[in-house]
């Protein structure tokens, strides 16, 4: 299911999954105001907070980390390593589409049910140093808002509870 759900490299099918640029909410009407900023600031060195650098500072930082030498306690050569992060507490919002092809052995709804477990498996990507820095929450909903990650959730744990009896 993941490589009909996700696509496979080389693969001349299309996999289920339709995915868009996850933007933040607000991304259309802050992009309109910087362009009119930019247009009415024209040519005006007093306004340079709004260059592209100062934007991606505002809504980022970087962080950097180095191996320690056992033996001596120092930095060990050529092994500083730096990371942009995002700031916590943005949110990024994607849409998708879920488009069965010809020839797929799932259902619609097998397919919504494994994205749904992939999507709840990611609420835990970055609690620990080797999957990232900080946290992210993952929410799957349907057209009308519904969570779709909970009930998911809850059936696989009656299905394992089946398996156990």
């Amino acid at each position: 299911m993941v490589n009909e759900l996700f696509g496979e490299p080389g693969q001349l099918q299309s996999a289920w999954l339709r995915l868009s640029n996850a933007e933040l909410p607000d991304y259309r009407q802050l992009e309109d105001w910087l362009k009119w900023l930019a247009f009415k600031t024209a040519g005006n060195p007093v306004i340079s907070h709004f260059d592209p650098e100062a934007v991606l500072q505002s809504y980022t930082t970087t962080r950097s980390n180095t191996s320690l030498s056992r033996v001596t306690g120092g930095p060990v050569d050529n092994t500083l390593r730096v990371s942009r992060l995002f700031n916590r507490q943005l949110i990024f919002l994607a849409h998708l589409d879920l488009i069965a092809f010809k020839g797929s052995q799932y259902s619609p709804a097998k397919v919504q049910f494994g994205l749904a477990l992939a999507c709840a498996a990611w609420r835990r990507m970055g609690t620990s140093r080797n999957r990232g820095w900080g946290e992210i929450e993952v929410v799957l909903e349907d057209e009308t808002g519904q969570d779709l990650c909970t009930p998911a959730l809850q059936e696989l744990g009656s299905l394992m509870d089946l398996t156990h009896q």
